[in-house]
């Protein structure tokens, strides 16, 4: 289960990024070029690019790229690291619920109200639906390097404290 999650993460925040960088460069030839700008083409690529970068929340937490402190945790004796992991993935793991649930929030107003964006008439609780999805997959993420530290006494490496 977890290749398949893996692949299909990077898949579709691969191709989320790549569509998006071709809409923009498309939109920037077409307004530049032709001089005949598309009105929908900035607001488009935006949400492809922020879909792919939240899916990519997952992938970074899995190669241990998420942004950390090291430098003290590093210089510590072996005992300490880890708790200091477990807390840790505890504290990342409570961030992704209270992101999960606050985007669910934030979902919910959109969907309940039927906004829709300005320039393509995009549905808004379409465009914010990958937050709750991207919390929800970091959170995965976290509770799972959580459950491995636990039953392994293994230590995070790579930047993954």
């Amino acid at each position: 289960m977890s290749k398949w999650r893996n692949l299909i993460e990077e898949f579709f925040a691969g191709a989320f990024f790549l569509i998006g960088c071709a809409a923009v460069v498309y939109g920037v030839i077409v307004r530049y070029v032709f001089n005949k700008p598309i009105f929908w083409v900035d607001e488009i690529s935006t949400y492809l690019l922020v879909w792919g970068i939240l899916l990519g929340w997952s992938i970074a937490a899995k190669k241990g790229k998420h942004v950390s402190v090291g430098i003290l945790y590093d210089f510590l004796p072996k005992k300490y690291q880890y708790p200091i992991s477990i807390f840790e993935k505890i504290c990342s793991l409570s961030f992704s619920a209270f992101l999960t649930v606050a985007s669910i929030f934030l979902w919910l107003h959109y969907f309940n109200n039927g906004q829709v964006s300005t320039n393509a008439q995009i549905s808004l609780w379409i465009v914010y639906l990958i937050m709750p999805v991207g919390s929800i997959l970091l959170g995965i993420r976290f509770l799972e390097e959580l459950i491995h530290i636990i039953k392994t006494g293994e230590i995070p490496t790579g930047g993954g404290h």
